[in-house]
């Protein structure tokens, strides 16, 4: 029974935000390129500009806007746990712990912009963000990977003592099945 209370609702609650963080990352893209007056198609897992390409810095600024709804998620999720653990009484965690958590928990796919310097790891936005100001390749991705540790740490630091690994292995599973569910399901039908 305690594992259905304390382990199911982050699973769901991940499977159905995740998708929305895919979507809302996409939307960030839109919305930079509408705003620079493009005729702009927002896809399941990408957006086309149409019908001319943007300039240098616009296509910059389309790139980054992504990654960015991404950081506003984060960063807000972050200051609204540190607000949560200040407050909270209890061991048991709300639906608005877990809300702020899954939030903060966005960050956490920057950890392998640390992976970057030594050859292994994939943050196409950001590592095309990098390379586009002139910086090298790894730069924005890794800098990115270390922001997402201290948010880390405040989710390990939240979640009950004892529990926190399978808290975020259920958040986790729960994110990557609905991620998986969106990309190759629901969002192809949805927005071809």
């Amino acid at each position: 029974m305690n594992v259905v209370k304390n382990y199911l609702p982050p699973f769901f609650l991940a499977f159905l935000i995740c998708p929305t963080f895919i979507l809302l990352h996409e939307c960030g893209h839109y919305a930079a390129a509408r705003w620079l007056g493009f005729a702009a198609q927002i896809h399941f897992s990408e957006v086309s500009e149409n019908p001319h390409q943007p300039s240098k810095t616009g296509e910059l600024f389309i790139t980054i806007a992504g990654p960015l709804v991404q950081l506003i998620l984060a960063m807000a999720g972050f200051f609204w746990l540190r607000r949560l653990k200040k407050q909270r009484l209890g061991v048991e965690l709300t639906f608005q712990d877990w809300l702020a958590v899954i939030l903060t928990m966005n960050a956490l796919r920057w950890l392998r912009g640390l992976g970057i310097p030594l050859g292994f790891s994939h943050l196409a936005d950001e590592m095309i963000f990098s390379q586009g100001v002139g910086l090298p390749r790894w730069l924005l991705p890794a800098f990115l990977g270390i922001i997402s540790l201290p948010m880390l740490i405040a989710i390990i630091r939240f979640l009950p003592r004892g529990n926190w690994l399978f808290s975020i292995l259920s958040l986790l599973s729960g994110g990557i099945l609905g991620a998986f569910v969106w990309m190759k399901f629901i969002g192809p039908e949805l927005l071809p």
